[in-house]
């Protein structure tokens, strides 16, 4: 990872279980520490938690409730289905307790971003500390926002 990037959040998402001392060292021998872990298993989040890992709990259309929530340092905000429960206001529960935020943006599956992106637009949500935006086109969002 070059140096420039290093400040850069690094959104992991894991699809094994047991990387615990894989990563922590990675982690060390790169010198990243703005990191997050997402889409485990529940037992390997357990785990990843344990180690002192970084790990984002899921709220979603799908998960209205999100485990571990008191464990996680983050929530990972997603919408399989529908995006229209993802307001300023959910947000704000999430930031208000303490957790980083970051919200999915729907292009990744595949539907219109820009209805959400201008609903939270418009509520000023960008501005927010502690919220991350998951998305394929960063640019446009930086444009979008005026970032």
């Amino acid at each position: 990872m070059a140096a420039e990037n290093a400040h850069l959040p690094l959104a992991v998402n894991i699809k094994a279980d047991g990387l615990q001392q894989l990563l922590s060292k990675a982690f060390a021998d790169y010198g990243v520490d703005n990191y997050f872990l997402f889409d485990m298993s529940i037992p390997d989040a357990i785990q990843s938690i344990k180690a002192g890992l970084r790990v984002f709990t899921r709220h979603s259309d799908v998960e209205p409730a999100p485990v571990l929530y008191a464990e996680s340092s983050g929530v990972w905000v997603d919408a399989f289905f529908d995006d229209s429960w993802i307001t300023p206001l959910a947000i704000r529960a999430h930031l208000d307790a303490g957790k980083q935020v970051c919200l999915v943006s729907p292009e990744l599956h595949r539907r219109p971003h820009l209805p959400l992106w201008t609903r939270l637009r418009e509520a000023g949500v960008a501005a927010w500390d502690g919220l991350l935006l998951c998305s394929d086109v960063p640019e446009e969002a930086v444009a979008f926002f005026e970032l």
